[in-house]
């Protein structure tokens, strides 16, 4: 089956990179050989082989590309937050609906009323931040259980740097990879465009193992990751408040 982000991906630069260069290094990076090479087909009707060298800069991108989706994508057991990792980030009232969450790189959300937040990192660099949203009262080790999170209510924002040692993470390279992770999943995922406060990004969502929604936004310096059971009632909430309003992290935050 085609995939339309994966051929868009290559008919933007298969002309000045060539095809066996970006064959090589997607497959490398995780991409199934045979979307790879449907893609390619797709994309070379009508037109010439490129052999053009691809540069160090795209390479080390989509090694980053890779990196970020296969880190996220990878299946933890259950287990325990480590009390030393949680970090409930200070909050303030903020009308009717909740409270303001302030998260590590300069951007806010509006909680849910009666919602609380526990945030860890997942590198020792402090650069991968996780934050868990959920109302009170939930067990901390159900957070890690994303089978759980239509019952339990719960979100997850994973948020991680654009700009990393390999390259800059753009909208149009994250979009290729994430869409192509799921190029064999049956039933096929529903995906639409979304804007939030400005952000650039796209919807993907699944009903096997279990129903599941994630927004992917690209900020100024972040990508974030929203991850929900339902595209509807809090997650919605939880996304559209999303916004950046510093290009620093906020004093005091983890």
């Amino acid at each position: 089956m085609e995939n339309p982000a994966l051929v868009a991906y290559l008919r933007k630069h298969l002309k000045r990179f060539g095809a066996d260069a970006l064959r090589d290094k997607l497959i490398e990076e995780g991409v199934p050989e045979e979307a790879v090479e449907e893609a390619i087909t797709q994309t070379l009707r009508g037109r010439s082989r490129g052999r053009k060298v691809l540069p160090l800069l795209l390479l080390a991108a989509l090694v980053g590309i890779a990196l970020l989706w296969l880190s996220l994508e990878r299946k933890e057991e259950p287990r325990q937050i480590p009390p030393q990792n949680r970090a409930s980030l200070s909050t303030s009232p903020s009308g009717a609906f909740g409270k303001v969450f302030m998260g590590h790189y300069g951007y806010v959300l509006q909680l849910p009323e009666a919602y609380r937040t526990l945030s860890e990192f997942k590198d020792l660099q402090k650069t991968r931040e996780v934050v868990y949203i959920f109302p009170e009262g939930t067990d901390p080790a159900n957070l890690l259980n994303e089978g759980l999170y239509a019952a339990l209510r719960i979100l997850k924002l994973e948020v991680s740097p654009r700009e990393t040692v390999r390259g800059k993470v753009t909208a149009d390279s994250l979009r290729a990879i994430v869409f192509s992770s799921f190029a064999q999943q049956k039933p096929a995922p529903v995906s639409r465009d979304i804007n939030v406060s400005g952000l650039p990004g796209f919807l993907i969502s699944t009903t096997a193992p279990y129903s599941q929604v994630r927004a992917f936004l690209v900020g100024t310096r972040v990508i974030y990751i929203l991850t929900g059971s339902t595209e509807q009632g809090i997650f919605n909430e939880v996304l559209s408040s999303l916004h950046e309003v510093s290009q620093e992290p906020f004093a005091g935050s983890p």
